[in-house]
């Protein structure tokens, strides 16, 4: 079963691979989707060919997930969003859409964004992403080219 491949998962080294680490902490404002004036949300992450979902929050539009969660790390710099409603009967409906540049990021350098959904009346969630073993290294803010003196 699945606690099979969870424990490979860890076996492998994972020191020098790169990933994206998500934490995934809450959402705020999101639509309706069931008639009972609730939706049982979930996000998925995408990097490449790679996917990860969170955990469902049942009948809530504020969930609070606090939900870590990680992502092997390709040539692909565009996280991809998406936020569901887990419906039993039907297709999950959509509940918005977003993407993050990931170039931006400073390795082991956790930053936190409110992220808003698009093609939705409301919502947003806010993530913290954290580059390991990929990404600007610390130095670069400190001397950009920019700022280069001629001695």
């Amino acid at each position: 079963g699945p606690r099979l491949l969870r424990m490979a998962v860890i076996a492998r080294p994972t020191k020098h691979d790169k990933r994206l680490e998500i934490r995934l902490v809450k959402g705020t404002d999101l639509i309706v989707c069931d008639r009972d004036g609730f939706s049982d949300p979930y996000v998925r992450f995408t990097l490449g060919s790679e996917s990860v979902k969170s955990n469902v929050a049942h009948k809530n539009l504020n969930p609070v997930w606090n939900q870590l969660l990680s992502l092997p790390k390709t040539n692909d710099n565009t996280l991809l969003i998406d936020v569901f409603d887990r419906d039993r009967l039907n297709h999950d409906d959509e509940m918005g859409s977003a993407k993050v540049d990931l170039t931006h990021l400073f390795q082991s350098h956790p930053v936190e964004m409110w992220i808003n959904l698009d093609r939705v009346r409301s919502g947003k969630i806010k993530i913290v992403l954290e580059a390991i073993n990929f990404g600007k290294k610390e130095e670069e803010r400190v001397t950009s080219p920019t700022f280069g003196i001629n001695l």
